[in-house]
């Protein structure tokens, strides 16, 4: 009699399925939705063999009725099978599109940090970086003096009767002044300087790699410009400028080459405003303002 045992293999049901279920493998993104469609397919062919296998052993003892019993419940586990490796890859993708619209929100909270960063130091009136940022930028610079022994100069600013403008004329025409003010540094500067509003009338800019005879010219540029502008209240606005430079006047400590040009400012002040000074006094500073230097 023939031997009818035959090895145990994927019914043409199974291997449809198997088909079906690796095509749509295919069609998913990410690690998870491969593991995913690699355990359904590998799941599916266990189950399909095992059938098969139980079937081949009915039909060679003779049951007739048993194998086909048998192959009807392949094919129900079958589609079971398939119907369950469907919802599980729709969760999937469903999962994936979590994780996309997860990581645009991140993305958006990044920028939103980012931006309330920047406005952390700006000043909101000239655009301008504040106080907080200058402080920052002139330790990188003095640390950056230590190890390169770089020259840098901070040059101090403060509108002189600012307060007789916003008393005045009001406050708007107080801002717009600061704004031009801010311009006119921002136009005088170049990118790798750092200019912020200090104080309510005051500014301060930091010259990277500017020793003192540049940053006395750069103020006296300044000042020059201030006084010619036109503003929309109609009246002259002048400046005072004090100027301090590391290692002319100081050592490497931050604290003290703002103290140094605040001095300094201090001295443009008392030698009748609309000056520059440094640390040798308003005076000689004032002399090169009327014709001395080559600006």
């Amino acid at each position: 009699m023939e031997n009818t045992t035959r090895q145990p293999t994927l019914s043409g049901t199974g291997q449809d399925v198997a088909r079906a279920t690796a095509a749509a493998a295919l069609h998913v993104r990410g690690p998870l939705l491969g593991v995913i469609a690699v355990t359904s397919v590998a799941v599916l062919a266990l189950l399909a063999a095992a059938f098969s296998s139980g079937s081949a052993v009915a039909a060679a003892a003779g049951q007739t009725g048993d194998l086909l019993g048998g192959r009807a419940l392949t094919i129900v586990t079958a589609m079971l099978v398939l119907g369950g490796a469907f919802v599980i890859l729709r969760a999937a993708i469903s999962h994936d599109d979590c994780s996309r619209r997860f990581d645009g929100l991140r993305q958006e909270l990044e920028s939103s940090n980012a931006r309330l960063k920047e406005f952390s130091f700006t000043d909101d009136v000239t655009g301008l970086y504040n106080r907080r940022f200058f402080a920052t930028r002139l330790e990188d610079e003095v640390s950056r003096y230590a190890r390169f022994n770089q020259p840098l100069s901070v040059v101090m600013l403060d509108i002189d009767g600012f307060k007789a403008v916003n008393d005045d004329l009001g406050h708007a025409a107080g801002d717009e002044a600061l704004r031009i003010v801010g311009h006119i540094l921002q136009t005088q500067s170049r990118n790798i300087d750092v200019i912020c509003r200090y104080g309510s009338d005051e500014f301060a800019v930091l010259l990277v790699e500017t020793g003192k005879d540049g940053a006395l010219l750069y103020a006296e540029r300044v000042r020059r410009q201030i006084e010619t502008a036109v503003f929309g209240h109609g009246r002259t606005i002048t400046v005072s400028l004090g100027v301090a430079s590391l290692p002319e006047d100081v050592g490497p400590v931050p604290e003290d080459i703002v103290t140094a040009s605040e001095w300094a400012l201090g001295e443009a002040k008392c030698a009748g405003k609309n000056q520059v000074a440094g640390r040798e006094g308003a005076v000689a500073i004032g002399r090169g303002r009327r014709g001395g230097w080559d600006l």
